[in-house]
Formats: structure tokens, C-alpha cells, sequence
């Protein structure tokens, strides 16, 4: 039996180096032992469900580095078949190989095997030497819903490619298909769990359906008959109507319009679906929303207590949050029977908690739940209630979207006495308010306090405007060491004209000159034509429009 080789590189023969054979079997194992060694920390890594980039920037890293290739890239899959380079890594990275139809990452995609290119010089699958790039491995990556993209190895010679090279390569695309059909099902999870919490939301409107209709029915009733006083004592022919109670008509008829609109807004609140983004949610007016969308089925069940502090908002989305209160406040109001509302109560309490959470509690003196029940209450289908009556899902949706937020729901019943359902959630940071920027101070310079007193009116809402009737004033502000950010002259007054008054301010305030606007009723001198012709879009003329005013000094004024 020969003697093993061992991978230092000695010789088992006395005073002898390894032979040329023993030298090239040496760098095959050294190889083997890179790609099975990066094979091993991209597993381990995968493992760990690192973000699809950052698995993909480090498969190539580790490939090219274990081949020893020119250039290693990963390359997704886009619309209509295009290949796209997501990841590159290797000493001729930024170059861009080909990857349009005839190359070899085109014919793995198309066919689903592994493309091994020797020499693309007389390769006749390939109609173009790929970029500079004479060998390649190519191998498909696929996803949850077919290919995703390729993973390719690049060499600039010629050369041969050993089993364990193509080997490895199919390892790495193996880890990253694993991954990317990972996160291709999550997403479908997560799709699908959107879809049937918005079911669920749905089910639970559809339930207040009627007693919505009957809140709605009231104010729209008031509305209408409103109007419809107001209408007959405008147009009674002969009898003036009576201005007070046409007011009151009006201001009725617009207070049940308000009652519809928070209904509605309620309503879409509970309804739009989950594709929001997290964001600052204050739980008071959600809470408020919530009973009063239950109230048709609390009313003849049970008294309501609220019990709503001042509160730290929380990070969420409005609307679901708002299903998870609908949901306890609506179990909550059936498991009371109706008809007993003076006996019964559902309390809705929400407080700071001692370890700085907010806590919200839905109580209520219903039937209660079985011991044996307990454990179950938050599984997805399990429900106490009649076969078609419910689907079971309410409150392991809850369970959901309350521990996706770091938060927790927990059940305390006892059977003939009632519920607490309390729910604790992290208060969202504080976030930092930054100061107000000042507003941009103007000075406006005309000699007829009318047009000074529009301006400042027009102006006062963006800007701290201060008026006076002369050129002479504005420089005695100036001199001063009073700073604006913009000026506005009329360009003909006495004593000093607009021109005139340009001309000092240039040189006390040269930034000032450059953002001063005119205002003027007419050039009338051959002076003041070639002034304006000079400032173009800096000449306002009167009488003005006061959007383009405004304009035209916000312009100037943040320059």
C-alpha cells in the first residue's frame, strides 16, 4: 500500500522535494479545502437569515477568492428575462462581461443546467467573447417562484475547470436558492397573513354594518331637515325669514355633516389595508374610534366606562392597531347578553404602565372563559362561539400584530364573572421637535401707507414685515445695524426714489441690493424704463397680484 501524501508539501521519500505530480495533487487539496471552507461560513451565515444583500455580497467575496477567479458576480433576474448584476467581487470587479443573449450566464438561465465555458473563443454556443472574459462557470440561482438570476465565475485565459470546482459553485448558487425561496415564501406569508387580517377586519365591519347605517341615518335625517327649514324661510315669498333661526338651522345641519365625516373617517380607518408604513400612533383617538364604532353593539348590552389618561404615543399603523381595539371591545360587548345593559359594564382603561409601557385593558362582566379554554384563546381557528359564527382568527391576528410590535396581549377570565384582556406596547422615542427656522424679515418701503398696509397684510403670513413711508427711513434702519433678508421699494417716491435708495443700500448692504424687489404704477422717465428693463423679474407692477408678490419676495428673500 503506498504512503499517503501529506499536504505540507514534504516528500515521503528521504531528502527529496515533492515531485511535480505530488505538487499539483498538494494545490488540488489546498483548493478543495478553500471551497469546502467558504462552502461551510456561507452555510453557517445563511443560517443566521442575514438580508438577501448582504448573503450575496459575501457568496461572491468567498467564490472568488476559493476559485482564485478573475471576476465572480451574482446576477438577478428582471423584467422580461433581462440579467442585472446584483453582487461582483475578484480583481477585474466593475468590469461588465456579457450578459445579453449568446453568453454564458443567457444559456443557464434558458436551459436550467450549468454552463461550463473552457475557451469562449471556440465555444460555438456563444456568439461573443463575454467581455474580456475567455472561461466562466455558470450556474442558475433559483427562488421561491422559478429562476431567480445566475451565479457566474470568471477567468480572462483559457482554461480547464476540475469536478470540484464546478462543484462548488453549484454549492454556493444552492445556498443562495435556499435563501432567496426563503424570502420568497416569507413574502407570500406575509401577503397572505395581510390579506386575512384585512378579511378579518372586514368580518368584524361587517358585523357593525347596521348599527353604522343607524348612526349615519340620525345626523343625515338632521341634515336634511335643516336644510330643508332653511330652504323654505329663504325662498317663503312675503315673510323675511328669520336670520337667528336660519343660523341654527345651518350650524345643526353642519354639525351632523361633522358627525358623518367622523363616521366615515372611522370607518376608513378600519378598512384601508396594511401597505402603510409604521409609523407615531396616539392610542386616545384610535381607542375613541373604536367605541364608537362599537357602540351599536354595546348599547343595549352593557354601560361603557372609559377610563383614557394622557398617553405615550406608540410605533405602529393606525389601522391595525385600531383592529386589535375593535376586536377586544367587540368580543368584549358578546359575551354579554343583551338586554341587561344596567347590570353590566365594559370598561375600556388605558395608562402608563410602572415599566414605562402603555397599557390597554378591555374589561367586561360577560360569561367569561373556561380554564380549558385559556391556552387556546390566541391559536389561529379556535373559537368558542357557534359553527359559522366567527372564524376564529380575530384574536390570533391580534397576537400578531401586537408582538410584531414588541408588545404583548395577555387574558385573565374567570367563568360567569368576565374578561380583562390588557395589552402592553412599547412607547414609541420621543421625537426630537427642532426649532422653528425664524421668518425671513422684509422691509417694504412706499410712500402711500395704503399700498404699505396691503403689503404687510399680503406678506405677514410667511415673513416679519416692517413698513416705512420713506428711502430715508429704510437707510436710517439699515445704519443701524437692522439686517433683512429681502427689501421692497416702490421705484418713483419723493425725495428719494427706489432707484436712488438701490443705489445707498448697495453700498451698506451689497447681499441686500441683489434680493431688493420694485414695486411701481408706471416708469415714467426714461431713467426709471431703463431701471426696470435692467431688474426684469424684479419689477412687480402695480396694482399687483398678491400670489405673484409673495412669490417674488419669497424668491429673493431665501437666496
Amino acid at each position: 500500500m503506498a504512503d499517503a501524501l501529506p499536504i505540507d508539501g514534504t516528500s515521503t521519500s528521504s531528502g527529496q522535494g515533492p515531485s511535480h505530480e505530488e505538487e499539483g495533487y498538494l494545490a488540488e487539496l489546498r483548493a478543495h479545502a478553500r471551497q469546502q471552507e467558504a462552502v461551510a461560513a456561507l452555510g453557517a451565515l445563511a443560517l443566521d437569515e442575514p438580508s438577501l444583500d448582504d448573503l450575496a455580497s459575501e457568496a461572491v467575496r468567498r467564490a472568488a477568492l476559493a476559485l482564485g477567479a478573475d471576476l465572480v458576480h451574482l446576477l438577478e433576474r428582471g423584467p422580461g428575462s433581462q440579467l442585472r448584476v446584483r453582487a461582483e467581487a475578484g480583481p477585474a470587479a466593475g468590469t461588465v462581461p456579457m450578459i445579453g443573449d449568446g453568453a454564458p450566464a443567457a444559456h443557464a438561465l434558458a436551459t436550467g443546467i450549468t454552463v461550463v465555458t473552457a475557451d469562449a473563443g471556440r465555444d460555438d454556443r456563444l456568439r461573443a467573447r463575454p467581455g474580456g472574459m475567455a472561461a466562466a462557470v455558470s450556474v442558475l440561482v433559483r427562488g421561491g417562484s422559478g429562476a431567480s438570476g445566475v451565479l457566474c465565475a470568471h477567468w480572462r485565459a483559457p482554461r480547464g475547470f476540475s469536478n470540484d470546482e464546478v462543484h462548488f459553485v453549484e454549492s454556493v448558487a444552492h445556498i443562495l436558492s435556499s435563501a432567496f425561496a426563503r424570502a420568497d415564501a416569507e413574502a407570500r406569508a406575509r401577503a397572505v397573513q395581510g390579506r386575512l387580517a384585512l378579511s378579518e377586519r372586514m368580518a368584524s365591519i361587517g358585523t357593525l354594518a347596521g348599527g353604522v347605517a343607524h348612526e349615519l341615518n340620525n345626523p343625515l335625517a338632521s341634515v336634511a331637515a335643516n336644510l330643508a327649514f332653511a330652504e323654505e324661510r329663504l325662498a317663503a315669498p312675503g315673510a323675511p325669514a328669520r336670520q337667528d333661526d336660519v343660523v341654527e338651522a345651518l350650524r345643526d345641519a353642519r354639525e351632523g355633516a361633522e358627525r358623518m365625516r367622523s363616521i366615515i373617517r372611522d370607518l376608513q380607518t378600519f378598512s384601508r389595508g396594511d401597505d402603510e408604513n409604521p409609523g407615531i400612533v396616539r392610542l386616545g383617538p384610535v381607542l375613541d374610534s373604536c367605541v364608537a364604532m362599537a357602540w351599536s353593539e354595546i348599547r343595549h348590552r352593557a354601560r361603557l366606562v372609559k377610563d383614557i389618561g394622557e398617553l405615550q404615543p406608540v410605533c405602529g399603523v393606525e389601522g391595525r392597531l385600531a383592529q386589535v381595539f375593535l376586536n377586544l371591545v367587540l368580543n368584549a360587548a358578546q359575551a354579554i347578553a343583551e338586554g341587561a345593559a344596567d347590570r353590566n359594564e365594559i370598561r375600556v382603561a388605558a395608562r402608563a404602565a410602572p415599566d414605562g409601557r402603555v397599557c390597554v385593558e378591555v374589561r367586561d362582566t360577560g360569561a367569561g372563559i373556561a380554564p380549558e379554554h385559556l391556552a387556546r384563546i390566541f391559536d389561529p381557528f379556535f373559537t368558542t362561539k357557534p359553527p359559522g359564527t366567527a372564524t376564529g382568527l380575530g384574536l390570533s391576528i391580534c397576537h400578531g400584530i401586537v408582538t410584531a410590535l414588541g408588545g404583548v396581549i395577555e387574558v385573565e377570565s374567570r367563568v360567569g364573572e368576565g374578561s380583562t384582556f390588557r395589552v402592553l406596547l412599547p412607547a414609541a422615542e420621543p421625537l426630537a421637535v427642532a426649532p422653528s427656522p425664524p421668518r425671513p424679515r422684509v422691509l417694504v418701503v412706499d410712500d402711500d401707507p395704503l399700498v404699505g398696509a396691503a403689503v404687510r397684510r399680503a406678506l405677514a403670513p410667511e415673513f416679519d414685515v416692517t413698513v416705512v413711508s420713506s428711502g430715508r427711513a429704510a437707510l436710517a434702519l439699515l445704519g443701524a445695524g437692522n439686517a433683512y433678508e429681502a427689501m421692497l421699494s416702490d421705484l418713483l417716491m419723493p425725495e428719494l426714489t427706489g432707484m436712488e435708495l438701490h443705489e445707498e443700500v448697495a453700498k451698506l448692504d451689497p447681499h441686500l441690493a441683489e434680493r431688493t424687489v420694485f414695486m411701481t404704477g408706471g416708469a415714467f422717465t426714461g431713467a426709471a424704463r431703463a431701471f426696470a428693463d435692467r431688474m426684469g423679474e424684479r419689477v412687480i407692477p402695480k396694482p399687483f397680484d398678491v400670489d405673484a408678490l409673495r412669490e417674488a419676495v419669497a424668491s429673493h428673500a431665501r437666496r
